[in-house]
């Protein structure tokens, strides 16, 4: 009886030890939706693996392989962990340089006594990664507006001219609105064409965007100027040429020419209601007719004001650009009635339109099916939830209006508008030519015009700028230039100018270049390792330019435009990441053939 005593306590001991074991070990599930990589083909399932690493298992090994459980390409891992916090990223293992997760900063799951499952997030491997055919944008149409009310603009707290900001981060096309007669001077000719000009100044190419209304138009309203109210079909027709003709010409005459035109903005039912309604009791032939006669109007309007070499992009604005149905039913129509246009352009708004994938397959449906350029001309996504208290309602201020995986933050700001760009970029036959966004300097300010989308802005509440601003160079938000411990590049993406730096990298010249081009690295410290990579958008090392110690002063380092293996890489965007003794420098180039 004794010993039957003694072994009960034995075994109540073990009890007690394996509960106190499993208290301490906390389930953690983790998601990771692989679909961009997929149909990137940035992921090969039969040949590629995806692991998480963390201080759990040293930043290092093998890493522990995530599945895809139910074929949605959503792989996951369930990993024990004791309570407290722990940082985690996403790896893409290779044999010659590990594809991490970047523009993103090192993960962390708290765990407490219950199990965690974290929410799916975007695989984000895209070192390097820049627009390459896509040029980036923004429509900034109440820049003088806000700024007149006492608005003021900032980078890193110092006070700047938007127009200039958007040039110096990468912008390339700056998309103004034109109302026939506004209320207000603001969005009339000689206000739009100062903007055009200043545009111009800081070598910005200019899109016109004619909304042929004397306020705003777009699928929910498309309401004739006052000055065209109650004239016949006709002198409406000649009315629109007319007044097309006289404001292109007055845009060359003042030396702001626009690079790209938009026939009536957002005409996705019709323009000039009623006349050129369509959709819904519309849908006739009748009424297609007529709104493709006004169309063509104002693109003859605009092609006879100019010689040939002045001849800008003609685009034709649809608002539902995750929209397959839609978008062919639209266009169709215009072709078949011989509506001359060279570029499709697209609003695309997830809590409107429906979510990144829409647009992918609309992208891939279009391009093929129309051989025209397409352009996203308007898009844009919240860094809050919060709203300045200005007596306007906001489009977004809910959770259930967010894209999944992209929450109300300034990063998933940042990587919403990257990621349409790449969906842009991914357009078959290269035909997916630009990505703007709507108002990115849209602030809330006292006197300044009502303001639903202040959330929606590139510039907080205070009028700084957010990280999604510098969303046309992704590059400059940290880079990894082949550092295999996996804690990525430069925060700043600088150049390595900054006080007490060890080494600068210059720009490369030529840039583009098709031969060879030359750049120099710039040594301060003594008897520093430099490694200097070319990589491509992808991630992966095409060619090592240096690896090995370099002695104080300026290096001239070339690139022939080949590859280790001794062939000739192909067209397009490459990064030149320098690593010496711990400090990382990058560079953009531009290879043609």
């Amino acid at each position: 009886m004794k010993r039957s005593r003694q072994m009960a306590i034995s075994w109540l001991v073990v009890l007690v030890l394996v509960i106190s074991t499993a208290a301490s070990a906390v389930p953690v599930t983790f998601a990771v939706d692989m679909r961009i990589e997929l149909s990137f083909e940035r992921f090969d399932p039969v040949v590629d693996t995806l692991v998480i690493r963390g201080a759990f298992n040293g930043w290092s090994g093998n890493g522990d392989v995530l599945t895809d459980v139910d074929g949605d390409d959503i792989y996951e891992i369930t990993l024990d962990f004791e309570a407290g916090s722990h940082p985690y990223k996403f790896l893409i293992p290779l044999s010659t340089h590990d594809r991490w997760e970047h523009f993103v900063d090192n993960r962390e799951v708290t765990v407490g006594d219950d199990p965690v499952e974290v929410s799916p997030v975007f695989f984000d491997h895209r070192a390097g990664w820049m627009p390459g055919t896509t040029k980036c944008g923004a429509d900034i149409s109440f820049t003088h507006q806000i700024e007149a009310a006492g608005g003021v603009y900032r980078v890193d707290g110092i006070a700047v001219d938007l127009i200039e900001a958007c040039a110096d981060h990468g912008y390339q096309i700056i998309r103004l609105r034109l109302w026939h007669t506004p209320a207000e001077p603001w969005h009339a000719l000689p206000a739009t064409i100062l903007m055009a000009q200043e545009a111009k100044a800081a070598g910005l190419e200019f899109m016109l965007d004619f909304h042929y209304s004397d306020t705003w138009a777009d699928p929910g309203k498309q309401y004739k100027p006052a000055a065209w109210e109650g004239i016949t079909f006709p002198a409406l027709v000649d009315s629109m040429y007319a007044y097309t003709n006289a404001a292109i010409r007055a845009f060359r005459d003042a030396g702001a020419l626009p690079d790209y035109v938009q026939i009536g903005n957002e005409v996705s039912n019709g323009m000039l209601w009623d006349d050129g309604r369509v959709g819904g009791e519309w849908n006739t032939p009748e009424q297609w007719d007529n709104f493709a006669q006004l169309l063509s109007a104002g693109v003859a309007g605009v092609r006879d004001s100019l010689s040939p070499p002045e001849q800008p992009v003609i685009i034709i604005h649809n608002d539902q650009g995750a929209s397959v149905g839609a978008c062919e039913w639209f266009y169709d129509n215009l072709v078949s009635r011989g509506v001359a246009f060279d570029c499709i352009g697209l609003s695309f708004y997830p809590w409107w339109h429906g979510d990144i994938w829409g647009l992918r397959d609309n992208l891939e449906n279009l391009a093929p099916r129309f051989g025209r350029e397409i352009m996203v001309v308007e898009t844009a996504y919240p860094w809050t939830l919060d709203w300045v208290d200005d007596g306007t309602n906001n489009f977004v201020w809910q959770e259930s209006q967010l894209h999944a995986n992209y929450p109300a933050t300034p990063d998933a700001q940042f990587a919403f508008l990257r990621d349409v760009v790449a969906v842009v970029e991914a357009t078959p036959v290269g035909l997916g030519t630009g990505v703007l966004t709507w108002e990115p300097g849209f602030i809330s300010v006292d006197g300044g015009p009502g303001n639903p989308s202040e959330n929606l802005a590139t510039f907080d509440f205070d009028g700084e700028a957010t990280r999604g601003f510098g969303f046309p160079q992704p590059w400059g938000t940290g880079v990894d230039t082949g550092d295999e411990s996996g804690n990525g590049g430069d925060p700043a993406g600088g150049t390595g100018e900054e006080q007490g730096s060890r080494v600068m990298l210059s720009p490369a010249a030529p840039n583009p270049f098709r031969g060879s081009t030359t750049l120099a690295l710039t040594i301060f410290a003594p008897g520093a390792h430099a490694r200097v990579r070319v990589i491509d958008v992808s991630g992966r090392v095409i060619a090592t330019l240096a690896d090995h110690a370099l002695t104080p002063g300026r290096h001239e380092l070339t690139w022939d435009g080949r590859s280790a293996s001794g062939s000739e890489v192909a067209s397009g965007v490459y990064l030149i990441g320098a690593a010496v003794d711990g400090e990382r420098v990058t560079a953009k180039l531009v290879r043609l053939k």
